[in-house]
């Protein structure tokens, strides 16, 4: 089968994730971070960033390089049809063979398909992400994370501001302060999620870490789940 117009999908799929690793990850500062480390003793064996005692540190990860889409008009017709609902081809108006229309016949919603009213959700709308990391010695003193949304002016209004909007406060969120000998996987989900669609932006994900003065963090890596529709 052979059509001159596009698929559209008006349901996401679920099961979309995105893994992040140490080398992938943008750093606050660059003291108190050791360079990125091969844990040699395993298994397992884990590229690693390992953060020294008595300081702060701000993880950040964006999702720059990720398709994403400001969405599109429905474009839905049927094949056959008409308001009387008979099928087609045929003889009734508007159940002519494609060519005749420009291989788009017109339907009425009242008997067929119901149009989507406005555009379509597209691209990827996040849903949790999930925090592997480890917590060496001692406790932190504090563990955070957040997750903004900064927007550029559009190329023809130039201004001196950037609009920000938070999707994930920034907060401890579930995020574990206490030392374990336990590599620790925390799951944080957006509390209202929406599919990223705001054209001349980005999103970055922070986590905040605060260790003590006799103890050590490893940050180990983070995986995006998301829902998407990119058809």
């Amino acid at each position: 089968m052979r059509t001159a117009s596009r698929l559209e999908s008006s349901q996401p799929y679920t099961d979309a994730f995105v893994s992040v690793f140490p080398s992938d990850v943008n750093l606050s500062v660059s003291i108190g971070v050791s360079p990125l480390l091969k844990r040699l003793a395993g298994p397992p064996i884990l590229w690693t960033l390992n953060q020294q005692d008595s300081t702060s540190i701000v993880y950040g990860v964006s999702i720059a390089k990720l398709l994403r889409r400001t969405g599109m008009a429905p474009d839905l017709q049927e094949m056959f049809g008409t308001a009387a609902g008979v099928a087609g081809p045929s003889l009734v108006s508007g159940t002519g063979p494609p060519s005749s229309v420009e291989g788009r016949p017109p339907f009425t919603g009242a008997s067929q398909l119901v149009p989507p009213v406005g555009y379509m959700a597209k691209g990827f709308k996040l849903i949790n992400v999930i925090f592997a990391y480890s917590i060496v010695t001692a406790n932190l003193i504090a563990h955070t994370c957040r997750i903004d949304q900064t927007t550029w002016p559009s190329p023809s209004a130039n201004t001196p501001t950037l609009t920000q909007t938070s999707l994930l406060a920034n907060g401890t969120n579930g995020l574990q302060t206490g030392f374990s000998p336990n590599y620790l996987m925390t799951q944080v989900s957006l509390p209202t999620s929406g599919f990223l669609i705001t054209d001349n932006s980005d999103v970055v994900i922070e986590q905040a870490v605060q260790a003590n003065t006799t103890g050590s963090f490893n940050w180990l890596g983070m995986w995006l789940h998301f829902q998407y529709n990119y058809s």
